[in-house]
């Protein structure tokens, strides 16, 4: 398998891309697959950007991770969780932040009820039900989210 040559690739979003991170990337073998998009993932024009690349592609996988608040993740989960193909994930990151004190992070605006995983709930039990303008599928379709769970639940 030649790393320069794959239909698959990785598109990062990152409110501010740091020189030697990009340089990192940018130089690495699989940067081929990679592109990044500097910019808020929840401005309009971010999202259409987004739109318009998973567009070219029959499976995509969305993993978010940047804002821990509630009401960015909603905003994320509105904006990217469509874009899932059906039999993939909407992955959302630190959902674990509901399980730790809020002493442990003093200087962050998530906490009680302000939290990845309140956006989660919101939601509706980790399925969200998206219309789907395709003829192949059905107008309506489940994308599941996977999310953390706590050892002591399972």
């Amino acid at each position: 398998m030649n790393p320069k040559v794959s239909n698959r690739k990785v598109l990062g979003i990152d409110i501010a891309i740091r020189a030697h991170n990009r340089a990192a990337i940018e130089t690495h073998p699989m940067a081929s697959r990679i592109q990044m998009i500097q910019g808020s993932n929840i401005a309009a024009d971010i999202i259409a950007q987004v739109r318009a690349f998973a567009a070219k592609y029959k499976r995509v996988l969305v993993c978010l991770e940047s804002n821990h608040t509630h009401d960015h993740v909603l905003a994320e989960l509105n904006a990217y969780a469509q874009l899932t193909s059906v039999g993939s994930y909407c992955v959302v990151f630190d959902t674990l932040v509901e399980d730790l004190p809020k002493e442990m992070f003093p200087s962050r605006p998530w906490g009680p009820d302000n939290k990845p995983m309140t956006a989660v709930r919101r939601v509706g039990n980790s399925i969200i039900q998206m219309p789907i303008k395709y003829k192949r599928w059905a107008r309506t379709r489940q994308v599941p989210l996977f999310t953390y769970l706590h050892p002591a639940i399972t």
